[in-house]
């Protein structure tokens, strides 16, 4: 397979791009925000049971989504490439397994956890397969910085604003608790992510391949050396912890507007809010970076989310307190958002350049490991918290203790978590700016050298 060496990326490659990005957002999306809730008041299940399962599912995904990285790095690349092909079967696969995680603990009540505990299981191998994909694109459509750039920002701002379009209108459509409301939201849901994705895949090029010696020969035992390279472990690390942060205030959101606010519907107002900080942050992105650095700003993005979830504690029954807040963690989410993507990208580059490793879907395997695993964690310990603090899915009216433990779950708890993990994404951390140019200089080098036959 020969190098070649890719700049600009054509406008419709980029709408393929941004198509498939966004038949990515509901699957996380909704499960982060809503499942516990249909689960106890819907299902019927316990807190402490769905907290389990969360818990139980993540802790496996830590084994399952490294290996279905090195999967599909090691699947021989044909006409289409490697990537696109597996983000199509992997859309189809997850959304037809998202029916079965949502209705069919209603559809088979007998056994309703264990569906439960199947299908959220097999959600944990088939969104991977997808997500893992659409992640590995980066990377092989350009080694172009700037445009690497655009695309990890155009990747964070329609990701965000799919997400924040789906979590204003999820709360309403949802808001009477009814199973029709669930079965047609998620029903719109699947045929979304199905048709995007597929769509999405097909527009896309993987422009960049690399000789057939490098990246489709590195072996199992190598995952870990990969994983212990200082940037990608500082990276994921801080993106794991701050996940888990916001995954607990996601989680809790659902609980604090039904039982502090006492109005779910309120829900999307607040979620309005946080666009009018995550859109000129996404919008200006290029511009902080090159004045701050992506360290930097990557650093300052967890202090402001964090600054934004602790705002609720001036007030925990004020609307206009809750959109302020909301506005402020949204400079951080959309300073947040296209950094992650950004710093995969060179965190795959740095692999290559010092380990001579090829390894694009292992390296954004981390980042669906991370999204999933934080997913575990953050919705497992509001789970704990409230079925420690008497919470009855039956009451329309929780005790003091149960609304205490929402605030500590939904807003305390969150703020630490996501401040400690830009601490230690600072700590740790240690590409520069002029290393980055440095790098992908040499390994476009070492491309056509390659391609050249000199190597």
């Amino acid at each position: 397979m020969l190098s070649i060496t890719s700049g600009k990326v054509r406008f419709s490659e980029k709408i393929g791009y941004i198509m498939a990005n966004l038949g990515n957002i509901p699957i996380i999306t909704f499960v982060s925000s809503f499942l516990m809730l249909f689960y106890t008041n819907v299902v019927g299940l316990k807190p402490v049971q769905v907290a389990t399962l969360f818990l139980i599912a993540r802790i496996i995904d830590a084994v399952n989504d490294p290996i279905v990285g090195y999967l599909i790095d090691h699947t021989p690349a044909g006409r289409m490439g490697k990537f696109r092909k597996t983000l199509m079967i992997g859309s189809i696969l997850c959304g037809l397994n998202y029916l079965l995680l949502w209705f069919g603990p209603v559809w088979m009540p007998g056994i309703k956890l264990f569906i439960a505990y199947i299908s959220y299981l097999l959600i944990g191998v088939t969104f991977p397969v997808m997500d893992i994909s659409l992640n590995s694109l980066l990377p092989v459509m350009t080694d172009d910085l700037k445009e690497r750039n655009t695309l990890s920002t155009l990747k964070g701002l329609f990701y965000m604003l799919g997400a924040m379009a789906f979590s204003i209108i999820a709360p309403i459509v949802v808001s009477t608790g009814e199973l029709k409301a669930y079965y047609a939201l998620v029903f719109v849901i699947v045929v979304f992510v199905i048709s995007f994705s597929v769509a999405g895949a097909l527009l896309v090029k993987e422009n960049i391949a690399v000789p057939s010696d490098n990246s489709e020969k590195y072996k199992f035992r190598d995952i870990f050396k990969i994983f212990s390279v200082k940037p990608v472990l500082y990276t994921f690390l801080a993106i794991f912890i701050g996940g888990t942060g916001q995954m607990m205030y996601n989680a809790s959101n659902s609980y604090y507007f039904t039982y502090i606010f006492n109005d779910l519907g309120k829900m999307s107002l607040v979620m309005v809010a946080s666009m009018v900080g995550i859109l000129p942050a996404m919008g200006t992105s290029q511009l902080w970076i090159a004045k701050f650095g992506k360290k930097r700003l990557f650093t300052i993005s967890f202090l402001l989310i964090t600054i934004g979830f602790l705002a609720r504690l001036i007030s925990l029954t004020s609307i206009p307190v809750a959109m302020t807040g909301s506005i402020i963690s949204g400079f951080g989410i959309g300073f947040f958002m296209p950094l992650t993507y950004s710093l995969i990208a060179d965190n795959t580059n740095y692999v290559e350049y010092t380990k001579n490793i090829r390894a694009e879907a292992v390296i954004a395997s981390l980042s669906s490991f991370t999204a999933k695993f934080s997913q575990g964690i953050g919705g497992a310990v509001p789970g704990y918290i409230l079925a420690a603090t008497g919470f009855s899915a039956s009451a329309s009216a929780q005790n003091q203790s149960t609304i205490t433990g929402i605030v500590i779950a939904g807003v305390i708890l969150p703020a630490i978590i996501v401040f400690a993990g830009g601490l230690i994404f600072a700590s740790g951390y240690n590409l520069t700016s002029e290393k980055l140019v440095q790098i992908n200089d040499e390994l476009i080098r070492r491309h056509n050298a390659a391609s050249d036959g000199i190597c």
